[in-house]
């Protein structure tokens, strides 16, 4: 097996907090060596409902995580929600004396000159992506404009803000835990990264994650995102509404929701049951009515950011849909559709036993944390060699 260096994950749901332990190899391996999953008390509109229970939770999830694979984590590549994630898509041009091969240093330069925000007072930058390059007379769209000869260089970015608050928690969280060091990437970006190819991604796409209690629509292009929306709204709020609507505990209107069946067609007679011995039975018709209404308002969400995206999606653009909120729902997929007037396909990633929605952020992560692990141990060795050379001439 082609040996993977290891990385650790953070991955914050609206419901789970999870670390994962492994990483994937040039040609595709995944080695997951750890993984420590704990419930917490979760977010939503960008605030924690317990402070101390994220810390807590962290710490949690790290231990287990560090027990399983053995291996102790000095770096932690922490997963951020898109409601603590800011988006600015701009075009930046970058020019040089002459026409020239272009760079690793030419496209680090671009980046880095349209990067105004290190020193704004909310946000810092997590990532900088090019969604596509154009060269001196604009005629062509590009993805990787490496080796190419240009003078000019355009590309439209798509510069990753998080938020200050953010980033002072979880260093406040990585310095109790003894961490050296912390890197931020955003949950949505990785996720576009990793779940659709580079062909798919040629053109722009939109992929929904519909979590627990929050949800984002991303709309993806390049190695970029275009735009990004989240809203406060997932699939944790139909148990809710079961448990408003017959009166009953949460957990038994939880345990209701994973049997709901949108796809049959129920009669007065039909109901389902929930708690022990079937201590609650609930009419199948409301329950599946409560639960199409719920559905109905996510999708009402999803329709309004498509919207504010300017994204021109036709009735047969497909949307892509993750995260484990509704997608465990059978039926959901089908009655969204509808609702949308677009088609729908459920994505997760191809990996044995976490190929199933619920583990697509965390896998996604896993993913470019790999990338970009390897990236950095490549520049390191590089600035290595060119140290030896001076000293060996």
């Amino acid at each position: 097996m082609p040996k993977i260096n290891d990385v650790a994950v953070l991955d914050i749901g609206s419901k789970k907090i999870s670390v994962m332990i492994g990483g994937k190899s040039e040609k595709g391996v995944y080695n997951i060596k750890g993984f420590g999953s704990c419930y917490y008390s979760g977010f939503s509109g960008g605030r924690w409902f317990n402070p101390d229970d994220v810390r807590n939770t962290v710490g949690k999830a790290l231990r287990i995580a560090e027990a399983e694979s053995g291996v102790k984590v000095k770096k932690l590549y922490v997963g951020v929600p898109s409601e603590f994630i800011a988006l600015v898509v701009k075009e930046v041009v970058f020019a040089r004396a002459r026409a020239q091969r272009i760079t690793d240093a030419d496209l680090t330069a671009l980046f880095e000159q349209g990067d105004t925000y290190k020193n704004h007072s909310r946000y810092t930058t997590i990532g900088n992506f090019a969604v596509y390059y154009t060269l001196d007379d604009k005629t062509r769209r590009y993805l990787e404009p490496r080796g190419l000869e240009a003078y000019k260089i355009t590309a439209l970015v798509s510069y990753v803000l998080c938020e200050r608050s953010f980033t002072t928690f979880f260093e406040e969280i990585a310095k109790d835990l003894h961490l050296k060091e912390v890197e931020y990437v955003s949950s949505a970006w990785a996720e576009g990264m990793s779940l659709l190819s580079e062909d798919k991604r040629y053109r722009r796409q939109l992929l929904v994650d519909v979590g627990y209690i929050t949800s984002s629509v991303a709309v993806v292009q390049g190695d970029g995102l275009v735009n990004l929306t989240s809203f406060s709204l997932g699939g944790g709020h139909i148990a809710s509404d079961i448990s408003m609507m017959f009166d009953v505990p949460f957990s038994a209107a939880e345990e209701v929701k994973n049997k709901i069946d949108l796809s049959l067609a129920y009669d007065e007679s039909s109901y389902y049951e929930a708690g022990e011995n079937g201590k609650y039975r609930f009419s199948a018709l409301d329950v599946n009515e409560i639960a199409k209404s719920r559905l109905d308002t996510i999708v009402e969400f999803i329709n309004e950011s498509i919207a504010q995206s300017g994204f021109e999606c036709n009735a047969h653009c497909p949307v892509y849909l993750t995260g484990n909120g509704v997608t465990s729902v059978r039926g959901a997929k089908e009655y969204m559709s509808q609702v949308l007037k677009k088609p729908i396909d459920v994505i997760a990633p191809d990996v044995p036993c976490y190929n199933k929605p619920k583990f697509s952020s965390t896998i996604a992560l896993l993913d470019v944390a790999s990338e970009l692990n390897a990236q950095e141990l490549t520049g390191f060795n590089k600035i290595l060699q060119n140290l030896l050379s001076k000293i060996g001439g």
